[in-house]
């Protein structure tokens, strides 16, 4: 009897794919599979379905029949199978489209966050655009419990750090989002360290809104990685609450250039050493450390007299040029040593140091690369870009290492796509 309904679910499954298939409507043979077969019957067929092609209409067969991924036993495995298969065959936005039709009113709550994991799964903008959509029927309370939360953002990272344009996606939806899902998107955000994410979250805050604290905490615990715009929107926000009368939004926002590594925020941060909150002052000394490359415990006149003695160096730093460019292998090392150390002035001493990558050495040139990469300017793109057509596969080889110190994302050792994307900066 078991094989008899086995065998009919198959039947009934493969007529919906072929359904499916000419633009039919499967759900109605699916909806017998589901009648007239017992779970462990369901899971088989789905390992079974697993094999005999590609099609949308099992996996949302899968899905509709939530009671049976209620259950912990379900195979997930072959659902997920059939949804690779899919994705392999169908259009994402097709195989998008009949994931959330697939849920009703009695579909359970464990249904509906395996289907963000579903839907994750498709890396597509169409996916984005569902996971939010399917939200939208789950009820208020149970969006900021820990279990949703949690499958949110395991849905929305892989989606999000498969392309950064979508990052725009979700900047037109974080309006229409509700309030209690925030928080969550915000952690999303955060956990793919993308600059592009943290501009977006920077450039849609209000101020005195209540996600302020959240995006501020965000940008605090950044991991430094250049992208020109993102990072220029991401300290126009952080600069506003250095002044804050919130000692908490003081620490997070002294925190955060130094994590941005902006230095215009020098002397802002000098002040805070004096500040009346002993972790704000802890906070500043500890940026003011990222943004000159120093572990010193100075006060604010010491910091202010270094300052000074940086300016005057810089002031004669042109000879460290020709010392890159004389190819004496002392010299050089010497100049890359003392060029990339003052990270305070990168803008300048990059554009000097850069001058090594006409060296007919090309060991010069690799050092020049490392140098580059150690001050993490953006100055340093340029060069390093052209650095990746050099005749010297070592060049080639530092040049590449070096872009991926700078920048947030890897474009390949290949040349023409740095040049495309540093044309549209």
């Amino acid at each position: 009897m078991r094989s008899h309904l086995l065998h009919l679910s198959l039947t009934i499954a493969l007529a919906a794919t072929l359904a499916a298939r000419e633009g039919g409507d499967a759900w109605p043979y699916l909806a017998r599979v589901r009648d007239v077969v017992t779970e462990p019957e369901q899971r088989g067929a789905l390992r079974t379905l697993a094999s005999l092609g590609p099609s949308a209409a099992p996996t949302l067969w899968a899905i509709r029949s939530g009671q049976a991924l209620a259950e912990e036993d379900f195979d997930r495995g072959a659902c997920f199978a059939l949804l690779e298969k899919s994705i392999a065959s169908w259009p994402a936005k097709d195989v998008v489209t009949a994931l959330v039709a697939a849920p009703d009113a009695d579909t359970p709550l464990t249904a509906r966050l395996v289907l963000l994991e579903l839907l994750s799964w498709t890396r597509s903008d169409a996916g984005l655009e569902a996971v939010f959509t399917s939200l939208e029927v789950v009820e208020p309370a149970l969006l900021a419990t820990s279990r949703v939360s949690k499958a949110v953002v395991a849905a929305l990272v892989p989606l999000l750090e498969d392309d950064p344009r979508r990052f725009r996606l979700l900047e037109e939806r974080l309006a229409d989002l509700p309030e209690k899902l925030l928080p969550t998107v915000v952690r999303a955000v955060g956990a793919t360290s993308r600059p592009e994410g943290l501009a977006v979250l920077a450039s849609s805050v209000s101020f005195g809104g209540p996600l302020e604290m959240l995006v501020l905490g965000e940008l605090s615990r950044y991991e430094f990685q250049f992208a020109p715009d993102s990072t220029n929107r991401c300290t126009v926000f952080v600069r506003r609450y250095l002044r804050s009368l919130d000692a908490r939004q003081r620490r997070l926002a002294a925190a955060a250039v130094g994590r941005l590594r902006d230095t215009e925020s020098f002397w802002e941060l000098t002040t805070l050493l004096g500040d009346e909150d002993p972790v704000v002052r802890r906070v500043a000394g500890q940026s003011l450390q990222e943004l000159s490359g120093l572990r010193r415990a100075w006060n604010g006149e010491q910091w202010a007299a270094w300052f000074e003695t940086e300016q005057a160096w810089l002031d004669d730093a042109d000879h460290f040029g020709r010392d890159i460019r004389s190819g004496d292998s002392y010299r050089v090392n010497q100049a890359v040593r003392e060029l990339s150390s003052h990270r305070i002035f990168a803008d300048e001493t990059a554009q000097i140091l850069a001058r090594g990558l006409d060296s007919r050495s090309s060991q010069v040139r690799v050092r020049t690369c490392e140098g580059l990469a150690r001050l993490k300017h953006a100055t340093a793109l340029h060069p390093l870009i052209e650095a990746l057509d050099d005749t010297d596969e070592n060049v080639r080889t530092a040049a590449h290492a070096a872009l991926l110190e700078v920048v947030a994302f890897d474009l390949g050792p290949d040349v023409e796509p740095w040049r495309a994307w540093s044309f549209s900066l």
